[in-house]
């Protein structure tokens, strides 16, 4: 049977008071293996772009992962192939998290779950026209992406292993596990998603990141599925890496005016943002 876009979730209940004790410490856990897969991918790339001057006896050089960033993005593939096993090792993470929708919920339609993809669309082109008007900086990741798009691996990095890592760790991990220790529906996606944005370590990443997150957090919530944050996840990273061949379409949307592209922004995410919440509305009250 499937539910109608305003049948209420089959969400599961807050564990009691002593269970959230071991979800705050599962929320630790989570973010340290994170992080220390991130500083061991940036750890190795230095010392493998050093080696000669280790032999040498010379002092490493950090800056070097920059002037070769394909060697980063490598090692970030390798770590996050190691940390994938790690999370349902320690159990952070369900290991049947990519199915749990299938037996806990009943199945949503197409069209609902069209319209939420939709939905996190306009948030995403929204978002896009608003780093434009900011100027964020972007501390030369972008000219970083640039360089490894003609790696055979960057896509499989960038698009597919790295959006499941971070749907595993900021959704089925750490937004989780804030329900687990009581906090309100909204609460538990807007901190996960601020999580997600703070781990861009820049801002032309961490606005959009937070808002994106957000709004992934609710539509896990309410589908109780991560697949559909993973899809939209994964189409999200896909479209952007596609565009990165296609630079001169940066330079026609930079061209538009400030006043007209604020307008766009502002509209397209309300729209996006308003449209979420209707489709989410039963699940924040909870």
């Amino acid at each position: 049977m499937k539910n109608s876009p305003d049948s209420t979730a089959q969400m599961p209940p807050a564990p009691p008071a002593q269970g959230r004790g071991k979800a705050f410490l599962q929320i630790l856990l989570i973010l340290m293996l994170f992080l220390m897969a991130q500083m061991m991918a940036g750890t190795c790339a230095t010392v493998q772009l050093n080696l000669k001057n280790l032999a040498n006896g010379s002092d490493l050089n950090p800056m070097l992962v920059f002037a070769s960033p394909k060697v980063y993005v490598l090692w970030m593939l390798i770590w996050d192939l190691i940390l994938l096993p790690l999370l349902w090792v320690t159990k952070v993470v369900r290991r049947n998290c990519l199915t749990a929708g299938c037996h806990t919920a009943q199945r949503l339609s197409p069209s609902y779950v069209a319209s939420m993809l939709a939905a996190f669309f306009l948030l995403v082109f929204g978002n896009s026209a608003l780093a434009v008007v900011l100027e964020l900086p972007d501390d030369g990741v972008s000219q970083i992406f640039m360089a490894v798009k003609d790696a055979p691996f960057a896509w499989l990095t960038l698009c597919l292993v790295g959006p499941l890592i971070e749907e595993l760790i900021f959704r089925e991990g750490i937004a989780r596990q804030l329900r687990s220790l009581g906090m309100r529906t909204f609460w538990a996606a807007l901190l996960s998603g601020a999580a997600f944005g703070m781990v861009h370590m820049n801002l032309a990443q961490a606005i959009p990141a937070i808002i994106l997150g957000t709004a992934l957090g609710l539509y896990y919530f309410r589908t109780n599925d991560l697949r559909l944050c993973l899809t939209a996840h994964v189409l999200n990273n896909t479209l952007a890496f596609i565009l990165l061949f296609f630079p001169e379409l940066e330079t026609t949307f930079a061209g538009i005016s400030a006043p007209i592209l604020s307008t766009i922004a502002a509209v397209l995410i309300l729209a996006g943002a308003a449209w979420t919440f209707v489709l989410t509305k039963n699940i924040l009250k909870q």
